[in-house]
């Protein structure tokens, strides 16, 4: 398929049959905005590379007012951190937002972000939790997962904010889709595609609105699914500690009569997803 084929959009006024424009600027205009809502200009594929790719050509070509963003019902080469390949089968959210960037340490920005989301999630009565940095948790197991992307373009520096979140797309072992956690318990917090990924836009733009506070840091730590929990650091035990106004994972690494904090970046840890401690299904009411 050339590139011409898979970007092409569909028309944003066009009902489709896995995506109603109309139910999500209902559920975009229920979300709990402090300030005036933004107009997001939202492009609908329902094939595509990457939401992000697709984003950082429409912001290279000039023809791009912010906020934008990008859904589609399936990626052909979407990613997550580290260029690892995320699994974008039609049925989950594929989602991206470009804006301009916020003045912050870079790590910090995808931590506010998957904060915001699990707080809106939250909201909603779903007991999300996070996974250092950026994993979006469902009762220990990855609901979503996000890739933050700054570029300079000209004279002004550009993010796109990718999410990747499972809603009725077939997961692996250590994955978890929202509609069937939902049948399983009961709930009916969010009701369709349209509503998740209103709740997520609404997310990734206030968390990057308030990503130059670090108030918000305490939060972040109560919400990870591995406090005071096990790691290891290129093969050697630890605990977690804390996170850094950076977004660095703070460790005390364990050994024989010594102990030594450090701070990790992403990709220099590992948590494993039998180490971390789920909140119980029952957390409602909603935060």
């Amino acid at each position: 398929m050339n590139d011409q084929s898979r970007e092409e959009p569909i028309a944003i006024a066009t009902a489709t049959p896995w995506f109603d424009r109309q139910r999500f600027d209902a559920a975009w205009a229920r979300q709990p905005w402090m300030d005036a809502r933004p107009e997001l200009a939202l492009t609908e594929y329902r094939q595509i590379d990457s939401t992000n790719r697709a984003l950082w050509r429409q912001l290279m070509s000039g023809g791009c007012h912010l906020p934008a963003a990008a859904i589609a019902r399936e990626q052909t080469a979407g990613r997550g951190q580290w260029q690892r390949t995320w699994q974008s089968a039609p049925g989950g959210l594929y989602l991206s937002i470009a804006l301009p960037a916020p003045d912050v340490p870079h790590g910090r920005l995808p931590l506010a972000i998957a904060r915001a989301i699990a707080r809106a999630l939250r909201h909603q009565g779903l007991p999300v939790q996070l996974k250092w940095p950026n994993d979006l948790i469902l009762q220990g197991k990855k609901l979503g997962g996000l890739l933050c992307e700054t570029r300079r373009l000209g004279d002004q520096a550009q993010t796109v904010v990718g999410l990747g979140c499972n809603w009725t797309n077939p997961v692996p072992e250590t994955g978890i889709n929202l509609q069937t956690w939902q049948q399983t318990t009961g709930l009916s917090a969010v009701t369709g595609l349209e509503q998740l990924a209103a709740i997520a836009s609404y997310g990734i733009l206030t968390g990057a609105a308030i990503a130059a506070n670090t108030d918000w840091l305490t939060d972040y730590w109560q919400l990870l699914a591995h406090q005071q929990g096990p790691v290891r650091v290129q093969g050697c035990p630890g605990t977690a500690i804390g996170v850094t106004p950076a977004g660095e994972l703070r460790v005390r690494l364990q050994a024989p009569g010594a102990a030594t904090e450090i701070c990790c970046l992403p990709g220099s840890v590992r948590i494993d997803y039998a180490d971390l401690s789920p909140t119980p299904d029952s957390i409602a009411p909603p935060d």
